[in-house]
């Protein structure tokens, strides 16, 4: 290894370090200061992208962090760049999701005195990082290794007992490059050199925090929480599919024999089946009437809060929760939590085997089987009255869906739109999301970086405003190695406002809270170099995505819709829906007679 000076030895050992520990995407924003550190990426080019967009930069990170399971090296320069990484390291932390954020600065004595560029990173990202520090260029080999030891330990609090993002700034004087001087390594490195290994692996036990005995033991508080249910119900949300969660999560209920909802983040909704999953949850606890009817007298709550509203208060109203987080993420919104662990699912299952309490099969799972077969036979009559909406138009997309593609969901009105639906598709479809702040920003770039991070070619759902937010980032689509289909769903603005109770009689309504863009997404397509079709219906919705998958390269697809009309197809489908569950509440009070 060869270096042009202390600054670029720097960039060498931080790069190489992070590659050793398992990094093998660094996403890269142009600038001056970090000329070592984008030097050195130079060694690992396969690996490196370079987007122009520091925000962008950090969602796609987000999404390919989010996509592969490991975590992901963001590298921009000084001032605002690094400032721009803030909402997706806020969502990465909400999130539980690693990224090793990596800002180029200038050295502390420039602070307060008017040099260019300058500003305060120390603290930039305050809470949302699991750890920060500081370094500069080495000047002798033990101040090197001390940079291998930093960023060793760095990156253990990255992938550690609660994960997410963490901050490493360096420092960088100029000369940033001396071009008349090649060094090898001090000779303290050598065996670090030829061994390829990283110089420390710090390890931080994940799973139970809590010991084994006094969480499955006799007696013990999950024992008494399991015992006694006659209508127990797991709620799954908030999961990662890439790791067998969706099947330990059917293996605990089985165990229990308690069923389970499974909102559209559980990676349990499209294409899972088993006679315990009641997929249709979101929609039908939507409903107040629902919640009062099939009520579970407890809840294990696996994962992070939900999308729903009414899957939140059927939460609330529950008498007694128990709660598994697999990245130490706290999920008690009312309080009502009895037992909290962190836990994956593979390994809660095997605490449960422990558990000596007697289980009764729950109840609700033959009022789930009555309202499953209820629902599929009214999905005519629910698609009738839903025609030419958003709804119509997600279900659409969602249903072209083919096998070895997965979906990105924006927040606001696409997640729930999908979260509420009561549409089956018959194989597993991956679902990604950044629901840890919920922000609309970064959709695309996130999106694009989660088909980078699993290598799976990917359909993305993005409401109009969320799209004009992140626009810069069709460069990254443009880009992808892998095919990125992007639905635009244009209702001029924020139609999700509609869909609030209190607000729609407000003479500031339209201005102020739908913000109508009169927007065209055919100029965003002209500039990004994609492909581009426009639509109307669900009908031509399904033939353009259909269109695009088979093309097998990334492209736009926008869907014109009225926001005036999701407000009344909710509201339709939903009465249709309360139909059913009244007449399959009185079938079962009928028959317990």
């Amino acid at each position: 290894m060869i270096s042009r000076g202390d600054n670029h030895l720097l960039g060498l050992l931080i790069v190489e370090e992070l590659w050793r520990l398992g990094v093998r995407t660094f996403v890269l924003s142009p600038g001056s200061r970090s000329t070592p550190l984008a030097v050195a990426l130079a060694e690992r080019r396969d690996s490196t992208l370079v987007h122009i967009d520091e925000r962008g930069a950090g969602y796609f990170g987000f999404g390919a962090a989010l996509g592969g399971g490991a975590p992901v090296a963001l590298v921009c320069t000084s001032g605002t760049a690094v400032a721009n990484y803030l909402p997706a390291v806020v969502e990465a932390s909400e999130s539980g999701i690693p990224l090793f954020v990596i800002s180029a600065d200038r050295p502390l004595d420039l602070l307060d005195t008017g040099a260019n560029q300058t500003i305060r990173h120390r603290g930039i990202f305050s809470s949302y990082v699991r750890a920060a520090a500081e370094v500069v260029a080495p000047r002798s080999g033990e101040d090197a290794r001390k940079v291998l030891r930093l960023v060793d330990d760095l990156f253990s609090r990255a992938i550690g007992s609660q994960p997410g993002p963490v901050h490493l700034n360096v420092a960088f004087r100029k000369p940033l490059l001396e071009r008349s001087e090649s060094r090898e390594l001090p000779p303290l490195l050598d065996e670090w050199d030829r061994s390829g290994e990283p110089l420390c692996v710090v390890s931080q036990r994940r799973g139970c925090s809590s010991s084994e005995d006094r969480i499955c033991g006799a007696g013990n508080p999950f024992s008494r929480f399991i015992e006694g249910s006659t209508a127990g119900l797991i709620l799954v949300s908030g999961v990662d599919g890439a790791r067998g969660i969706p099947r330990a999560c059917l293996e605990i209920a089985e165990m229990l024999r308690w069923p389970i909802i499974a909102d559209i983040t559980s990676q349990l909704r499209l294409g899972v089946e088993s006679p315990l999953l009641f997929v249709e949850a979101s929609a039908v606890y939507e409903i107040a009437e629902a919640r009062s009817i099939f009520a579970p007298d407890k809840i294990l709550h696996i994962g992070t809060q939900p999308v729903s509203n009414g899957l939140l208060e059927l939460l609330a109203q529950c008498p007694a929760v128990a709660h598994c987080s697999i990245t130490g993420m706290r999920s008690d919104v009312v309080g009502n939590n009895r037992v909290a662990m962190v836990a994956t699912p593979e390994e809660l299952f095997e605490l449960l085997k422990r558990c000596d309490a007697p289980t009764t099969p729950s109840r609700l799972i033959e009022a789930f089987n009555r309202l499953r077969a209820e629902l599929s036979a009214i999905s005519g009559a629910v698609s009738t009255v839903t025609a030419g909406s958003e709804l119509a138009a997600v279900d659409a997309v969602v249903s072209e869906l083919p096998k070895g593609w997965q979906l990105y969901l924006a927040n606001s009105l696409p997640i729930r739109l999908v979260d509420s639906s009561i549409q089956r598709i018959l194989h597993p479809v991956r679902v990604g999301y950044h629901r840890g702040a919920s922000g609309i920003d970064g959709t695309i770039a996130a999106a694009c970086g989660f088909a980078h991070g699993s290598g799976t070619p990917t359909v993305a759902i993005v409401g109009d405003l969320a799209a004009i937010h992140d626009v810069n980032s069709l460069l990254l689509v443009a880009r992808s190695k892998l095919p990125v289909v992007i639905v635009i769903i244009n209702n001029s603005g924020g139609g999700i406002f509609s869909t609030l109770p209190d607000i729609n009689d407000l003479d500031c309504f339209e201005d102020f809270f739908i913000t109508p863009q009169r927007v065209d997404f055919e100029g965003a397509a002209h500039f990004s170099g994609l492909p581009f079709e426009r639509v109307g219906d669900e009908k031509a919705v399904a033939v353009a995505v259909q269109r695009a998958i088979q093309r097998g390269c990334s492209s736009i697809i926008e869907v014109v819709t009225d926001w005036r009309r999701t407000a009344p197809a909710i509201a339709a489908r939903r009465e249709i829906i309360k139909g059913i569950i009244g007449g399959v509440s009185r079938d079962s009070a009928n028959s317990e007679r």
